[in-house]
C-alpha cells in the first residue's frame, strides 16, 4: 500500500513515555514547532506546504520498499534529516505534477540498494531524535492485493433485509413482479473484527438454500457464519461490493469458528496433494552409506531432545561438551528436511503454501506429511537422523570464541521433557536418584544418566548467561502466561488454568535464540543483495 507519513508536529505522543526532565519534553516539543513551520531563511511557508524547489526527481531516498509496502518523504536540498515529512508516497509533487501509484511503484523498485538503506536510515534517525513521538500516516492507495488473505467471514444482517423487503412489498401493490427477491438488492454481511468494513452482498448471487431461507422469512440465516470475497470498490460508495464464497455453519459452534478462522487467514487443511506423496522416502528409509561420507558423525555424541512430554515432531536437540581449555562447546541440531524435500518439487511446492505446521489446542495442520514430521525427519531416539548442526566454543562470560556449522548425521539418547529437565536442575533427579523414578525416558547408547544429568544442569548455568547478557544488551521481554484450556468428552473446553513458562522452556529457547542470530548472520554476509532487497 501507499502511505503519506503526517508532519513532525502531528506524530504521537508514546503512551506512559518517560521523560528526563520537563525541559527535554519542552525543547522538543520547540523544535517541532519550527520545523513544522519552517526554518530561518527557509523557503516553508506552512505546516503542510510543500517547497516547490524541492527535486523530488532526485527522491532523495524517499521511496522505501518492504515487503508491497511503501514508505516515503520529501527530501529537499539544503535541508537535514529533521525536516518535515511532507507528500504521499509513490506521489511526485515535484513541480506540481502528481505521480501514479502504478508509477511510483515502478521507480521504488527501480532503486539503488544504497538508497534505499540510506532511506531508512533518515527514518530512523527522524524517530531516535524523538524517542517519546512516533509516526503517524493514512493509506492513500493499495498497490498490490494480499496474496495471504483474500476471504473475510462475518454475518448476514437479515434483519435489515427484511426491513427493506417489507418496504418493498408497500411498493408493490401493484405491480408483484417487484417482490422477486432479486429486486431487494443488497443485503450487508457484518464482519465481527471491526478492523473490516462491512460488506454489500448480491441477493441474487447468493447460494440457492440461503436464498430459500430468505425467501421464507427464516430469521436464523442470521446465526450463519460465511466467508466474503471482495469483488470491488468503487470510489463513490463508504462499502466494497462482494459475494459470499463459503458457508461454515452456525456461528455458535466451536468447530465453524475454527474453520472460519483457518480459512479467512488461508491455512491449509487439506490432504497433501496426490503429487507430494511420490517425493516421501518410504518407511524403511536409514541414513545412506553415502551421507556418512559427506557429513559430519556426531552418532557417539552425547545428544538428547527437549520437548512437551506429547510431542511427536522432535525437530531440535542439544548437546554440550567441555574443553580443555576452560570453554563449553554447545551444539544445537536442527533436522535436515532438506535431504527429503528437494526444491521446486510437488512437496516443496506446497509446503511453502502450508508456510508453517499451525497447533491448535485438539488439532494440528502440519506444514510436511507426518512421515516426515514424525518419522524419518522427527530426531526420535536411538535411530540414526540427519541434521543441521552449529556448534559454539563459549568462555565464562557467554561471549562465542569460535563456531562451526555444517550438515551432521546424529543419534540422539532420549527424548526429555520439560518437566524432567525442570526435575533435574532443581536436583529431583540426579546421578543417584534416578533410578527411584519410574517415569524416566529410555536410554539408548552407552552413555549413562549421569552423562545426561551432567549436560542438563551445565547447558542450564550457560543458558542463564545467555540470557542475562542479551538483556543487558537490550533484548525485549515478551513472555507471557499461557492458556491451557480443559475440554470434555465431546471436544468442548469447560475450564482454562494461565500456564506460566519454566526455566526449562528459557533453556531450550536460549539456544534456538542463537542458533537463529548466528544462521541470520552467516546468510547476511553471504547473500548481502538479498538482505539489502528486504530492508529495512
Amino acid at each position: 500500500m501507499v502511505i503519506e507519513v503526517d508532519p513532525l508536529s502531528f506524530w504521537t505522543k508514546m503512551k506512559g513515555s518517560n521523560e528526563p526532565s520537563n525541559n527535554l519534553s519542552t525543547a522538543e516539543d520547540s523544535n517541532l514547532h519550527l520545523e513544522a513551520n519552517g526554518k530561518a531563511g527557509g523557503s516553508r511557508q506552512g505546516k503542510s506546504k510543500l517547497n516547490m524547489d524541492c527535486k523530488y526527481a532526485d527522491f532523495g531516498n524517499s521511496l522505501v520498499p518492504h515487503k508491497g509496502f511503501y514508505y516515503g518523504y520529501s527530501s529537499c536540498a539544503g535541508e537535514d534529516v529533521h525536516d518535515e515529512l511532507n507528500g504521499p508516497v509513490g506521489y511526485n509533487y515535484a513541480n506540481g505534477n502528481h505521480q501514479s501509484p502504478s508509477d511510483s511503484s515502478h521507480v521504488a523498485h527501480s532503486m539503488g540498494q544504497s538508497e534505499v538503506l540510506n532511506g531508512v536510515g533518515r527514518m530512523c534517525s527522524m524517530i531516535s531524535s524523538y524517542p517519546s513521538k512516533r509516526p503517524t500516516c493514512r493509506v492513500v492507495a493499495i498497490i498490490e492485493k494480499s496474496p495471504r488473505r483474500d476471504a473475510i467471514t462475518g454475518f448476514l444482517n437479515v434483519k435489515q433485509w427484511f426491513y427493506y423487503k417489507e418496504g418493498c412489498k408497500k411498493d408493490a401493490k401493484k405491480n408483484k413482479s417487484l417482490l422477486s427477491i432479486s429486486n431487494c438488492e443488497y443485503i450487508e454481511i457484518m464482519p465481527p473484527d471491526p478492523r473490516f468494513p462491512k460488506l454489500m452482498v448480491v441477493v441474487s448471487s447468493l447460494h440457492n438454500c440461503i436464498k430459500k431461507r430468505l425467501e421464507d422469512e427464516d430469521e436464523t440465516v442470521e446465526m450463519e457464519l460465511v466467508a466474503a470475497q471482495i469483488d470491488k470498490w468503487s470510489d463513490e460508495s463508504p462499502f466494497p461490493e462482494a459475494h459470499v464464497s463459503y458457508i461454515f455453519g452456525r456461528g455458535s459452534e466451536m468447530e465453524s469458528q475454527i474453520n472460519a478462522i483457518l480459512h479467512e487467514n488461508a491455512v491449509c487443511c487439506s490432504e497433501f496433494s496426490p503429487e507430494s506423496l511420490p517425493c516421501l522416502p518410504s518407511n524403511t528409509w536409514e541414513v545412506p552409506e553415502e551421507e556418512f561420507q559427506n557429513r559430519r558423525d556426531l552418532r557417539n555424541l552425547c545428544i538428547f531432545t527437549i520437548d512437551p512430554s506429547i510431542a511427536t515432531d522432535l525437530d531440535d536437540a542439544l548437546s554440550v561438551q567441555r574443553l580443555p581449555n576452560g570453554l563449553v562447546r554447545v551444539g544445537v541440531h536442527i533436522t535436515d528436511v532438506s535431504y527429503f524435500v528437494l526444491p521446486d518439487t510437488a512437496l516443496d511446492k506446497e509446503a511453502q503454501i502450508r508456510s508453517t505446521s499451525v497447533y491448535m489446542s485438539q488439532r494440528k495442520i502440519p506444514m510436511l506429511p507426518s512421515l516426515l514430521s514424525k518419522d524419518v525427519g522427527s530426531l526420535n531416539p536411538g535411530v540414526d537422523r540427519l541434521a543441521f548442526s552449529i556448534f559454539w566454543n563459549l568462555n565464562s562470560s557467554g561471549n562465542v570464541v569460535d563456531r562451526w556449522i555444517g550438515r551432521t548425521v546424529i543419534r540422539s539418547c532420549c527424548k526429555l521433557s520439560y518437566e524432567h529437565a525442570r526435575e533435574i536442575f532443581d536436583g529431583m533427579i540426579d546421578a543417584e536418584t534416578h533410578n527411584n523414578f519410574r517415569d524416566l525416558p529410555q536410554l539408548h547408547g552407552h552413555f549413562e544418566w549421569a552423562d545426561v544429568i551432567g549436560s542438563i544442569k551445565c547447558l542450564h548455568e550457560i543458558s542463564k548467561t545467555l540470557r542475562e547478557k542479551r538483556f543487558d544488551d537490550g533484548a525485549l521481554q515478551l513472555e507471557s502466561c499461557k492458556i491451557v484450556f480443559s475440554f470434555d468428552k465431546h471436544g468442548v473446553p469447560y475450564d482454562n488454568t494461565l500456564c506460566g513458562r519454566k526455566d526449562s522452556n528459557f533453556l531450550v529457547e536460549e539456544f534456538m535464540l542463537l542458533a537463529n542470530r548466528t544462521a541470520a548472520e552467516i546468510i547476511s554476509r553471504a547473500f548481502p543483495e538479498c538482505i539489502a532487497a528486504e530492508a529495512p
